[in-house]
């Protein structure tokens, strides 16, 4: 997690959100720009870099976070109306 908040303390959420987009959609520093105008190619390509300086352990984190993630999600319960509106058909 050290890498993770690291990454966040220089380079703050936005940057995150640039190596999000790059592993998720697979997206170039190119498209991550167009997609997100606001953004120039200096602060992705520095993200970048970032990532892969730090690749493994920022990896581990990502994977840490989304299984803790996806167990509250399981564990969580459905709001009580859910729940009644699905029991309704």
């Amino acid at each position: 997690m050290a890498n993770l908040l690291i990454f966040l303390s220089i380079h703050g959420p936005r940057q995150l959100n640039i190596v999000m987009d790059y592993l998720t959609h697979g997206w170039s520093a190119s498209e991550v720009c167009r997609q997100h105008a606001y953004l120039n190619r200096a602060e992705v390509h520095a993200a970048l870099t970032y990532y892969y300086d730090c690749k493994d352990e920022i990896d581990d984190e990502i994977r840490d976070e989304w299984d803790l993630a996806k167990s509250d999600r399981q564990e969580a319960t459905l709001p009580m109306f859910i729940a009644d509106l699905q029991s309704a058909g």
